[in-house]
């Protein structure tokens, strides 16, 4: 558990993690249909730099001002990510954590797309989209995918997470 959290906060991991599989396609795909849309992460505080570092190399077609990061380091990452999504009143969030898309289900009116890990999720509500891969987390790309057979998922987007896989 320990090594886990070390993992989560340690620069150079996110400095040298891949984009996740589809990032790049989805986030094009995404920049053609809908302009604006929201970034939003539950990253640490200390890792701003490093995230914006990663996008200007990975994705530099995203736009700095889109990018959202706490910056107060007494706020937990989920109160954050929640209170963005209210703050900004998007109407659609992709996520890949159950608990943070419960919590923005529960505290705001946003509809949420789930990409579920490896174990899937209990996680039920009538605003919820799971994509769910048995035996691997769900990736942008199997959401691309899923948008492509309903493009209404994809024409109402407003917000994405980036998850720290992405950056």
């Amino acid at each position: 558990h320990e090594y886990g959290r070390a993992t989560w906060a340690d620069e150079e991991i996110y400095r040298r993690a891949p984009l996740a599989s589809g990032a790049e396609v989805f986030i094009c795909r995404l920049i053609s249909l809908v302009n604006p849309f929201d970034l939003i992460t539950s990253r640490a505080p200390l890792l701003t730099d490093v995230t914006f570092e990663s996008f200007e190399e990975k994705l530099p077609m995203v736009d700095p001002s889109q990018i959202f990061i706490n910056s107060d380091p007494n706020v937990f990452g989920h109160d954050f990510k929640v209170g963005k999504v209210l703050e900004r009143r998007i109407g659609f969030h992709l996520d890949d954590y159950d608990v943070h898309g419960g919590l923005i289900l529960q505290n705001t009116f946003a509809s949420v797309v789930l990409l579920c890990g490896a174990h899937g999720t209990d996680l039920k509500h009538p605003r919820l989209t799971r994509i769910e891969i048995p035996g691997r987390q769900a990736t942008l790309r199997d959401f691309h995918k899923r948008a492509l057979v309903n493009p209404n998922l994809l024409s109402v987007a407003q917000s994405i997470d980036k998850t720290p896989s992405l950056g």
